[in-house]
């Protein structure tokens, strides 16, 4: 794993990204997913330096993936990491909804990957990507499928600085609320 300063980290750091490719329980989550589709054409969005979901679709029975990485650095790096794979990998560097249809639907894909969520389902913005891929290529299996984010809201706290040292032990948590919730596969009827 690489290692960035801090002052240069931000959320979508290398070595941040790192981590998601190790959490044994989220791949394990996307290798099923993909498994039951069994697509020979797969296209990523956003692959990241690692390129975790173009091994698995791989792995699953993709003959050709193409992912695409908005960060020029990290598809420097996708590439590097896939090199073995030769002309069954494709990794376009810009971000999807810039590139020219063609371009992503070149390889024909049968399924479209992703891991775009954040801290919550809409936070690197896979709503507004993922339909545009939709729109633009036709209505594709999309693995996730669909993403939701929940809330627990908290009562009032007095003004104050808080940390997990100090945070109040009688605090009331609500029970969790849906805030928001996605079906990227728009209408694909099962």
């Amino acid at each position: 794993m690489p290692h960035e300063p801090a002052r240069m980290r931000t959320s979508y750091s290398s070595d941040f990204l790192y981590t998601l490719t190790t959490d044994e329980l989220r791949m394990d989550g996307f290798r099923r997913a993909m498994a039951t589709h069994r697509a020979k054409r797969v296209l990523e969005i956003g692959c990241g330096p690692w390129a975790p979901l173009v091994k698995l679709s791989l792995e699953a029975s993709a003959e050709h993936v193409t992912a695409v990485e908005a960060s020029p650095a990290h598809a420097q790096m996708a590439r590097k990491q896939v090199a073995h794979y030769g002309d069954r990998v494709q990794i376009l560097s810009g971000r999807s909804m810039s590139l020219p249809t063609e371009l992503l639907a070149e390889q024909e894909p049968e399924l479209l990957v992703a891991e775009l969520l954040g801290y919550t389902a809409s936070k690197e913005g896979a709503p507004a990507i993922l339909a545009d891929v939709q729109h633009r290529l036709g209505p594709l299996p999309t693995v996730p499928k669909r993403a939701s984010s929940y809330l627990a809201p908290v009562q009032t706290l007095e003004v104050g600085l808080y940390d997990s040292r100090n945070f109040p032990e009688d605090l009331h948590l609500a029970e969790g609320q849906l805030w928001e919730d996605y079906d990227f596969e728009c209408g694909i009827l099962a």
